[in-house]
């Protein structure tokens, strides 16, 4: 309990990599959720899961939600932000295996031929999650 009681309320996660495509091209397979069956490791673990669709296909208002396993729950999604070639967020709220609502960021910035994506993902720390 000690323990728990000192960790931190809110946490942070941020990933960064390095793309050989323009902000352009990598901002449209994060921009249209139809896009995220391709690439996304959450739909490579649970292959049978149940996902849908809502909203326009891409930018401000489309969302995507899916019901799987142990290994990738449920959540639903939603664009709140798009800036193209240059940044977008959404609200990701999970409701299993444990509920809570988060804020995921994309930002990309040229760099040469390429580009430097940098993924954020922050929300609150539950009781379980602490």
């Amino acid at each position: 309990m000690i323990v728990v009681s000192l960790c931190p309320s809110q946490f942070t996660v941020t990933r960064s990599a390095s793309i050989p495509a323009s902000p352009e091209v990598f901002f449209a397979q994060v921009n249209d959720c139809h896009k995220w069956q391709e690439w996304s490791p959450w739909a490579k673990m649970d292959p049978a899961r149940k996902f849908a669709f809502s909203g326009p296909e891409s930018g401000v208002g489309a969302g995507f939600s899916w019901d799987g396993n142990n290994d990738v729950g449920a959540v639903t999604m939603k664009i709140s932000q798009s800036k193209p070639g240059k940044s977008m967020k959404m609200n990701l709220d999970f409701t299993k295996p444990m509920e809570g609502p988060n804020l995921k960021v994309f930002t990309f910035k040229p760099n040469g031929t390429g580009t430097d994506v940098t993924w954020t993902m922050s929300g609150e720390n539950g009781f379980m999650g602490q």
